[in-house]
């Protein structure tokens, strides 16, 4: 039997950054599901933390050095099913810091061919969005689809040949822009875009989840007053149901705050203390990087 996959990448964080992603995904009751996490400059106490979720632990390599991660998260995606995909059924690669599970995903997908893209409230004339197409792609590919809905690449999912296709042309679409742009960007969601308005290779395929009935809520742009909340910390979409997936809740202070209490040991003296030294080890690492980003960019 297959199993399904949530796949991701932590890179310079600490388990306090971290806390609320891996305790939801154990509370949320995964059934026959691996998690895979690809990371770097992260502290022995914080992979301890992080193995002790049932996660598996993958070192990632010092190629992304040059390459800011979001961008460099795809070939790793690519490279890991291009020797695994026989293993999965079902795919979910999403943004670690800043989401939260609710419930089990995957009991929600059919067995039908599909590739999921979340959408925020909001369209691609949001600054930054636009800023990243045309520095990425120019003026005339933005020009044509600067009306559509926001596709977040902070959270795919999908059938694994889907999302493994997907990977594969998010890969080949970032790596074949500048060099100086991959370096110094976060560009993968100006690619998502490109590729789910312009170029449109997954149209027959694509389910898009909303914050109204979807299974994936993203949150950034939501006006708070159409975010629905209980008194267990529980956030509903606009139709009413719970979804599967928060992302971006880390842009509200009320759901931070929600979210801290509800996955989170509550902040003792001693526990601050050792976030805030293991914060500052992963500094040196950091700057080391930025510098080598800077010297590689120049050469």
């Amino acid at each position: 039997m297959k199993k399904n996959l949530i796949i991701g990448t932590v890179a310079n964080y600490v388990w306090e950054d971290l806390e609320p992603f891996f305790v939801s995904y154990v509370r949320a009751g995964f059934e026959n599901t691996d998690c895979v996490m690809f990371t770097y400059n992260i502290s022995r106490r914080t992979l301890n933390k992080i193995r002790a979720c049932g996660v598996k632990i993958l070192p990632m390599s010092q190629k992304w050095i040059s390459t800011a991660v979001n961008n460099y998260r795809w070939k790793l995606y690519d490279e890991f099913l291009n020797v695994y995909h026989d293993e999965y059924k079902f795919v979910l690669a999403l943004d670690v810091r800043d989401s939260v599970f609710q419930s089990d995903i995957f009991k929600s997908f059919d067995e039908q061919p599909f590739l999921g893209l979340a959408i925020e409230d909001g369209d691609l004339t949001e600054r930054i969005n636009k800023e990243w197409i045309i520095e990425a792609h120019g003026k005339e590919i933005y020009g044509s689809i600067q009306n559509e809905r926001i596709v977040c690449t902070g959270t795919i999912f999908g059938t694994c040949e889907e999302f493994r296709k997907f990977s594969q042309e998010m890969s080949k679409t970032i790596f074949s822009r500048p060099r100086k742009i991959i370096q110094e960007m976060v560009i993968d969601q100006a690619a998502g875009n490109v590729i789910a308005h312009y170029n449109k290779t997954f149209l027959d395929v694509i389910k898009f989840s909303d914050n109204i009935s979807g299974s994936i809520m993203t949150i950034a742009l939501t006006d708070p007053a159409n975010i629905k909340l209980d008194a267990n910390g529980n956030i509903f979409n606009g139709a009413g149901d719970l979804p599967a997936v928060i992302h971006q809740y880390d842009r509200k202070r009320l759901i931070v705050a929600m979210v801290k209490a509800k996955y989170c040991e509550p902040v003792t003296f001693k526990k601050k203390l050792i976030g805030k030294f293991d914060r500052l080890m992963r500094k040196p690492v950091k700057v080391i990087n930025k510098l080598r980003r800077m010297l590689v960019t120049r050469s």
